[in-house]
């Protein structure tokens, strides 16, 4: 096989033993640790196409890895063939059709580095590091979600190498079933190599965060949920809680208004003038800026574990169990974030695209991480512990990015919800072997029928 591959590539091809595969083969999370059988450094699509025929003949699955920041690890899997895209940068706009098209190995900070100068962006993640592609596939929330929805929605069309090898266009014209089976399954059904999203103007952004000692959580927990309770599309804001190892425990609400500063300044009111805040930083900003202040949030290198699940309220009861829990963290570097969603996002029907969870007011990610060092048993049983006392007041759906590597079936059915009958044709029609595995998996292979 190697030999096979070797004489069809234009890039590299990166097999155990070499310094080269040792760095590449590990992604973000540093918890997970696979050996793919080869690395396929893929130079364009030919060597694509070329890696996933031959992987379909050995009968290897594809891994496919784009930012490489995947909680679960799947850009890189034990046996796998992975075709890493981190040389697919192209980035081309097109202003006056407010479109671009970027390749599969773009992140989403150089996404917004490149469309912010035309006072344009496509709506996507907070973090800058990860890859466009993974998280659009999988729905895609931030900033601008409550504004223009998910990333997933935003998505035009997708060049595509599917499981036959074959290089294809795919959007609401070419293939519309598997164009809706990729805006929140898509790593499911091939290899992305670009994608384009509709673009939208920034308007006057005001954004910044007050933070509080942890004692105040439960006040701040409800005060968020009051603040949330009366905002237009233009308002998101997020709670977050923030225990370090190695430094103080705090909890914070995070907030950004496209429109004026005075209505910003309005609106934020409330939160800036409860208690005193240790930290009040609102002030008018840029889209760039926004992303540019998570650089570094969630570094490479720790090893990571999450649990998330999707909320149609904020009960008193999830409220009193988000606090009990934050109170008694111990030691550990955790963080736990409730995502404001809603907005343009629920206005799509949850059959309209594969992302099915369009009621999910917000989300929860509940997460530990740790130095390799370090003995992670204690901090995994606080998320754990977390978790499964919210599940009374959670919706039963997961978001498919925030899915561990330890994914049950049950596990996958939650991540797509409604819509996981339709996908699950879908696959059998696609990719009926598996070939595409190494994600959150609909597997063909499942007996019974959808």
């Amino acid at each position: 096989m190697l030999n096979q591959l070797a004489a069809g590539l234009r890039g590299g091809l990166l097999t155990p033993g070499s310094a080269v595969y040792e760095r590449k083969r590990r992604g973000w999370n540093a918890a997970i640790d696979q050996r793919p059988r080869v690395i396929v450094e893929c130079a364009d699509a030919g060597d694509v196409r070329h890696a996933v025929r031959l992987a379909a003949a050995q009968g290897a699955g594809v891994a496919v890895r784009g930012g490489g920041h995947s909680i679960a690890g799947h850009g890189s899997a034990d046996h796998s063939v992975l075709l890493d895209l981190s040389r697919f940068k192209k980035i081309l706009i097109t202003p006056d059709e407010q479109a671009v098209v970027a390749g599969g190995g773009v992140t989403w900070g150089e996404m917004v580095a490149a469309t912010a100068p035309h006072r344009l962006a496509a709506p996507g993640g907070f973090n800058p590091d990860v890859g466009i592609g993974g998280l659009t596939l999988g729905g895609g929330y931030g900033a601008l979600t409550r504004l223009h929805g998910l990333a997933c929605d935003n998505l035009i069309a997708v060049e595509l190498v599917n499981a036959q090898g074959e290089l294809v266009t795919v959007d609401e014209q070419h293939d519309p079933d598997l164009f809706w089976a990729l805006r929140g399954a898509g790593a499911n059904f091939g290899v992305v190599l670009s994608l384009r999203f509709k673009l939208h103007s920034i308007p006057a952004l005001y954004a910044g965060h007050v933070a509080h000692s942890l004692r105040r959580c439960r006040d701040l927990l409800h005060l968020h949920r009051d603040f949330t309770a009366g905002l237009s599309d233009a308002t998101t804001a997020y709670f977050g809680i923030r225990h370090q190892r190695r430094g103080p425990a705090y909890v914070f609400i995070a907030a950004l208004h496209a429109g004026p500063a005075h209505e910003a300044e309005r609106i934020f009111a409330p939160l800036r003038r409860y208690a005193t805040p240790a930290i009040d930083d609102f002030a008018p900003c840029s889209y760039t800026a926004i992303h540019q202040a998570n650089i570094g949030a969630f570094p490479t290198g720790l090893g990571n574990y999450w649990r998330a699940h999707f909320l149609r309220r904020l009960s008193d009861a999830a409220l009193d169990v988000i606090a009990e829990h934050a109170l008694r963290v111990q030691d550990t570097d955790f963080y736990a974030v409730i995502e404001h969603l809603g907005g343009a996002m629920a206005r799509v029907a949850p059959s309209a695209t594969a992302f099915a969870h369009r009621d999910a007011a917000f989300g929860i990610a509940i997460t530990a991480r740790w130095r390799l060092e370090e003995d992670p048993a204690a901090a995994i049983r606080q998320v754990q512990a977390m978790h499964q006392d919210l599940i009374p007041e959670a919706s039963g759906g997961v978001y498919v990015n925030y899915v561990g590597a330890d994914a049950t079936l049950a596990t996958v059915r939650a991540a797509y919800g409604a819509n996981y009958g339709r996908l699950l044709a879908l696959k059998r029609r696609h990719d009926p072997a598996n070939l595409f595995r190494h994600n959150v998996n609909i597997d063909p292979l499942q007996s019974g029928s959808p």
